[in-house]
C-alpha cells in the first residue's frame, strides 16, 4: 500500500495539498511540458521551495525535473532570478545534486538524448522498483515524451519484475488527471492483440487489477 499511495501523482508525493498546488504552480507538477514559458521560471522556484531535494519518498526527481524540464526552452528559464529566489543555501543544495546531471543553469543547451543518458539505470527499460516508476512519470511530466507511456505499459505486460501495482494505481491516476496520457492509452490499444487489450483494460480503473 505505501508503494501504490506513494506513485499516485507528483503533486502528492512532493507533500503537497491540492488546495495548495491549486493556488501556485505546484499543480502542474504532472504536466510540466504544458506550462507557458513565461511561468517555467516560478515554477521551478515553488518547485525548489516545496524541499524536493529535502524528501526521502521523491528520489531522483528533483534531478530529473530540473535536468528535463527546461529542454527545448532553454531562454525561458531565468536562472539568475531562479537562483536568487530559492536563497543560497537552497542554490547550494541544487548545485551539490545536479553535479551528476544536466541543468541549463551550469550546461546550457543539451538534448533529451543526452540528459536521459545521464540517468543511465534510473531510467532504462525495466520499470521494476517504485522509485524507477516515479522517476518515469518525473520524465514525462518534463518532457511529454510517450515513449515513456508505452514503456509502462509494455512493462505491465512483458517485464515478469515490473512494479505492476505501482505502474496500474500511477497510469490510473495519470490517465484520470492528464487528456495526454488518456489519448496516448486509447491509441496505443488499437495497435494491441485482443489478449493485450484485455490485459491492458484494467489499468485505468483505479483498484481494480487486471491478471497479470
Amino acid at each position: 500500500m505505501r508503494v501504490i499511495l506513494r506513485t499516485a501523482t507528483l503533486v502528492l508525493l512532493l507533500g503537497v495539498s491540492p488546495i495548495h498546488a491549486a493556488e501556485g504552480l505546484l499543480g502542474n507538477a504532472n504536466a510540466i511540458y504544458k506550462l507557458p514559458d513565461e511561468l517555467l521560471t516560478d515554477f521551478f522556484i515553488e518547485f525548489i521551495d516545496s524541499g524536493i531535494f529535502l524528501n526521502p519518498n521523491a528520489r531522483y526527481l528533483g534531478e530529473i525535473i530540473l535536468s528535463a524540464g527546461p529542454i527545448g526552452r532553454e531562454d525561458a528559464l531565468d536562472c539568475e532570478r531562479f537562483f536568487s529566489e530559492i536563497g543560497e543555501e537552497s542554490a547550494q543544495i541544487v548545485r551539490q545534486n545536479m553535479k551528476s546531471y544536466l541543468f541549463v543553469c551550469k550546461d546550457g543547451s543539451y538534448s533529451k538524448i543526452e540528459a536521459k543518458e545521464r540517468f543511465g539505470a534510473i531510467l532504462n527499460d525495466s520499470i521494476d522498483q517504485d522509485y524507477k516508476v516515479d522517476a518515469n512519470w518525473a520524465w514525462y511530466s518534463s518532457t511529454g515524451d510517450t515513449a515513456v507511456l508505452r514503456a509502462f505499459l509494455d512493462n505491465y505486460l512483458e517485464n515478469p519484475n515490473a512494479c505492476k501495482p505501482c505502474i496500474i494505481w500511477s497510469f490510473s491516476s495519470n490517465y484520470k488527471q492528464n487528456p495526454d496520457v488518456k489519448e496516448y492509452f486509447w491509441v496505443d490499444l488499437g495497435s494491441r492483440t485482443e489478449e493485450e487489450k484485455g490485459r491492458l483494460s484494467g489499468i485505468i480503473v483505479r483498484g481494480e487489477t487486471p491478471d497479470a
